[in-house]
């Protein structure tokens, strides 16, 4: 009986040292972009720690590409380590990260391009920046203006829905002068969030609706502000803003006299702001 030739030993197919070399790079490469995907999936459920042991890998394997890692993958990694620190409440490294020279708006870049990452990225960082630098004592207060008016040319006309979700709601948290003005910048993020589905925006903005409008009114409309929040929270499966909701929740019960049911609704708004990072925890305790 012979032996049927399927069963013999695989023969190695020869090729080149440079084309071996190029197959082992499109795998690192594309090993980057997988542990790039976990970050920011690991980061959108505020999983900080698997998404900072992620970063350390992809780091690792940025470093074994050397000169031949794609600027996108760059530019990534840098805007994902300012996310995860801004996440953990290190402003200052945040800040490092999202103002480093390749997170810079080129002003050469097309501002309607459908397919720009690196653009697209560095908007990103931008308006991360502007989150940060709003609070009035910060010491970069007075670069404010100049990044806003920078950022809002690549923002007001992108084809991306979702950048300008981000965009109307950074304007609607700066925006102080005008209470119309604040309202037509939060209509407008509530209609691109909802347009593309996206919880955690729809969440911050009904959120900061409810903290700005509602905020001390007893009545209907409130109560169903904060819970719509609270709600969204919970879909985004966002832990920090699971418990600022839950206690604006609370709050807003309380003034309606159900005593109860707020207090349930902040011993989970605790237990959830127990499994925050530090940094978060004390700023929500102040």
């Amino acid at each position: 009986m012979n032996v049927p030739g399927s069963f013999k030993a695989p023969q190695e197919i020869a090729e080149s040292l440079v084309t071996a070399g190029k197959r082992i790079e499109w795998r690192r490469i594309l090993y980057c972009n997988m542990l790039l995907q976990r970050i920011f999936l690991t980061a959108s459920r505020t999983d900080w720690e698997q998404a900072s042991q992620a970063l350390k890998e992809l780091r690792q394997a940025a470093k074994e590409l050397g000169d031949n890692l794609p600027d996108t993958i760059q530019c990534l990694m840098e805007y994902a380590a300012g996310t995860i620190a801004q996440g953990t409440g290190d402003l200052t490294g945040a800040l490092s990260a999202f103002q480093s020279p390749i997170l810079r708006l080129s002003s050469s870049a097309s501002k309607t391009s459908r397919n720009d990452p690196r653009r697209d990225t560095a908007i990103l960082a931008a308006l991360n920046t502007v989150l940060i630098l709003r609070d009035p004592k910060h010491p970069m207060h007075s670069q404010l203006p100049s990044i806003l008016s920078t950022v809002e040319s690549f923002c007001k006309g992108s084809p991306n829905k979702y950048i300008q979700a981000a965009y109307y709601l950074v304007c609607a948290t700066v925006q102080t002068d005008s209470t119309i003005q604040t309202k037509q910048y939060l209509q407008q993020a509530l209609q691109s969030a909802t347009a593309i589905s996206n919880s955690q925006i729809t969440c911050m903005t009904l959120t900061f609706m409810s903290w700005k409008y509602f905020r001390g009114v007893v009545g209907e409309q409130s109560e169903k502000s904060a819970r719509a929040g609270r709600a969204m929270a919970k879909r985004a499966n966002d832990r920090l803003w699971v418990s600022v909701t839950d206690e604006m929740l609370a709050e807003t019960l309380e003034r309606q006299g159900k005593g109860e049911e707020a207090r349930s609704v902040r011993e989970e708004g605790r237990r959830v702001m127990m499994g925050l990072p530090p940094a978060l925890k004390k700023a929500e305790v102040n």
